[in-house]
């Protein structure tokens, strides 16, 4: 029987189900047999038959894609216990209706459910298929010919197990390398962010990495400011650094900026309704977009978003595939910031936001290496607000500090680009001026004093200031 199968020389499943239909035939003396496979939901996957009738042959392979509901024959089978069904005279038998026997065309049946132990539903064998004898007349069948039958099911329901094992396997192999590439990938990006690479960097490399790791056309991450989206980060064709977009409409990047959610597009390339507004448009042919929200510091920073040109082809864990690297870029994001913060407070006056007075000495001995080699000019205008310790005796700190806050906003707004403006006391600031001689300096040292004494400060009133010029 092995060798009448083929199983002994198939050299795939389809040829070995074939096998087994002709032997069934031979076996059972019947007019057609054939083999149904069925997929893991229940559907017809494909038919194996021996009917060489094109009509009828037709009409066997038309079931591919219906389940047994669509298969009155089928469902027959299956309200038995029993995988083995017989009926020998279709006709006669009650629980066949006439209308079935006359489309059937068949005097008698033998059928016989394909399952197998390896492969379980439900705690019960799966149906993998079934293998039906057909007679065009009405017959008995023998106990030979019935186990016969079975005997040629199981080798059938044993290729289709080993079959669907090799699938999962595959399956299985497919999608650990498929972690295995998320896991290298995410590696990548979290040593850029642990090495404090900057944010630029790390919002290239992630466009790259989510890029190849979804097999998509195009990557980016975007950051949101109020109505736009505006690219940072880019992979792939038709996604500009720099570019914008619009966050309106009904487009992923306008959904997650809307509500901080994730947003999924498939097959929407309608030019009114273009997902993402001047990112991907339809001459590129884009047909489906998967966007994730990045935040930071608790608020809604932009979005990791990837989109293809093939229909249906971002795969259904797209989504969850971005989110952890939306989450490294949240990451870099906040490092970043908190760098910022630390480096400010080191080289600034936590109060007026001037340069301290460390950082001031620095860029004062620096200044002045570069006016010797370079043999231009470099004053220094040193400013004392006159009576200070006094105002913070009779109005109280506070008051004094908002002093300090609004003579430093006026100083600022005297100073050129290349000045540096330092609190270096108490009430006492340092204005250096590049390329500038004490003639020069003695005009700002006026201009300070001016706009000191023009306006009266809130509560305390008028001041003044004294100053100092050197060369």
């Amino acid at each position: 029987m092995l060798a009448a199968a083929g199983l002994d020389r198939a050299p795939d499943l389809a040829a070995t189900l074939h096998g087994i239909a002709t032997a069934a035939r031979s076996a059972l003396g019947a007019d057609r047999a054939t083999c149904y496979v069925v997929d893991a939901t229940g559907v017809v996957d494909a038919v194996y038959t021996t009917e060489t009738e094109p009509r009828r042959r037709a009409f066997l392979e038309a079931t591919v894609g219906l389940g047994p509901e669509r298969v009155p024959i089928w469902s027959h089978q299956l309200a038995f216990a029993d995988p083995l069904v017989v009926c020998e005279d279709l006709r006669a038998d009650p629980d066949i209706p006439p209308a079935l026997a006359e489309r059937l065309g068949a005097g008698a049946f033998v059928g016989v459910r394909l399952e197998h132990p390896s492969v379980m539903h439900d705690a019960a064998p799966a149906l993998l298929g079934t293998l039906f004898c057909t007679f065009r007349r009405p017959r008995a069948i023998s106990p030979q010919e019935r186990v016969a039958a079975r005997g040629l099911a199981n080798l059938a329901a044993l290729a289709l197990a080993n079959a669907r094992m090799e699938v999962e396997a595959a399956q299985g192999a497919e999608r650990y390398r498929a972690l295995a590439a998320a896991q290298a990938a995410l590696s990548r990006v979290a040593t850029l962010v642990a090495t404090e690479g900057s944010p630029e960097a790390v919002f290239a490399r992630v466009a790259m990495e989510t890029g190849g790791l979804l097999g998509v056309e195009a990557a980016i991450v975007a950051r949101f400011t109020p109505g736009w989206a505006t690219i940072l980060g880019a992979w792939g064709d038709d996604a500009t650094l720099g570019a914008r977009a619009p966050t309106v409409g009904n487009g992923v990047l306008a959904q997650v900026a809307g509500n901080g959610q994730a947003a999924f597009i498939d097959r929407y390339a309608m030019p009114e309704l273009d997902p993402s507004r001047g990112l991907q448009t339809p001459r590129h042919g884009h047909q489906a977009w998967v966007a994730v929200a990045i935040e930071a510091g608790g608020r809604l920073w932009g979005a990791l978003l990837a989109s293809t040109t093939r229909r249906g082809g971002l795969s259904a864990d797209a989504q969850t595939q971005l989110e952890p690297f939306a989450d490294l870029v949240s990451l870099a994001i906040t490092n970043a910031e908190a760098r910022t913060r630390l480096t400010a407070q080191s080289t600034t006056d936590p109060l007026t936001g001037l340069t301290n007075h460390g950082t001031f000495f620095e860029r004062l001995h620096a200044e002045h290496k570069l006016a010797r080699r370079h043999r231009y000019p470099l004053s220094l205008v040193l400013i004392d607000l006159d009576h200070f310790t006094r105002i913070n005796d009779v109005y109280g700190q506070p008051t004094g500090d908002r002093v300090l806050v609004e003579v430093a906003e006026r100083l600022s707004a005297l100073l050129r680009e290349e000045d540096t403006l330092a609190r270096v006391g108490r009430g006492e600031f340092a204005w250096l001026l590049p390329n500038s001689d004490r003639r020069a300096a003695w005009a700002a040292a006026e201009r300070a004093r001016r706009v000191v004494a023009k306006t009266p400060f809130s509560k305390v009133g008028s001041l003044s200031i004294s100053g100092g010029v050197a060369e």
